[in-house]
């Protein structure tokens, strides 16, 4: 059921989500901040409180604007997404069949790898695997292409791994493939710090790792298992 009607700055501000696939919170903050001096509407609160009212609106059509922080960079991106379209599927409005194919071959060999990542070499040969054949060249577009619009990120020179655009578009997607989550934000982790004791499944985030490891006096320990965190294994 729709919330309160949106007032001019939320009108604006999904607007700026609609036509933006992915902002950084630093754009969201600046944006409402000149739109709360332009309205007078300082009292609606911050990114939060303006997605909270938005989705409330929004959410008869399947669409939601959500948040997820980037596993290479550690800041925090947001977005509005389709929830009513298969989540690979959405690629499918700019990519063809065959990259869409590529993709999902792409995906599902980062995910099961170590460290969620692969090296571009592995991508090249990907080519070979599809239903129809891609040049090199086709490949090199495509990925460049998904990079630019977020989709993978470059973690490090020649490797891909999961862009921040995915981390939110694929959310539902990465929840049903058992992975496992933060202790701290119950959140899936994608790229995990594990805890020192081996027999401990326990894991963070980095930026959630960071965090815990900065707020404590003494060295931090696992709040599962009480071994040293952050210690190699």
């Amino acid at each position: 059921m729709p919330g309160m009607p949106l007032s001019d700055s939320h009108r604006i501000l999904l607007q700026n989500f609609m036509t933006r696939p992915v902002m950084t919170d630093e754009e969201v903050t600046s944006l409402i901040r000149e739109l709360n001096a332009k309205f007078g509407t300082h009292n609606f609160g911050g990114p939060d409180d303006y997605a909270t009212q938005i989705n409330q609106n929004v959410s008869f059509m399947q669409m939601e604007v959500r948040k997820a922080f980037s596993d290479d960079d550690g800041k925090l991106y947001w977005g509005i997404v389709n929830k009513g379209t298969d989540e690979i599927g959405k690629l499918g409005t700019t990519l063809s069949d065959l990259e869409i194919e590529l993709f999902k071959k792409l995906f599902d060999m980062i995910l099961t790898s170590d460290e969620k990542m692969v090296d571009r070499l592995s991508v090249d040969n990907l080519k070979n695997k599809l239903s129809h054949a891609m040049t090199l060249a086709e490949v090199d577009v495509l990925v460049c292409k998904l990079v630019d619009e977020l989709w993978l990120s470059v973690p490090r020179k020649k490797f891909l791994s999961f862009g921040v655009r995915s981390q939110f578009e694929l959310r539902s997607h990465f929840e049903k493939m058992d992975l496992p989550e933060c202790v701290l934000c119950q959140e899936v982790v994608l790229k995990a710090v594990n805890c020192s004791n081996e027999r401990c499944s326990t894991v963070m985030h980095k930026r959630c790792s960071d965090t815990y490891t900065s707020r404590q006096n003494v060295a931090a320990r696992c709040p599962t298992c009480t071994s040293p965190w952050n210690a190699p294994r």
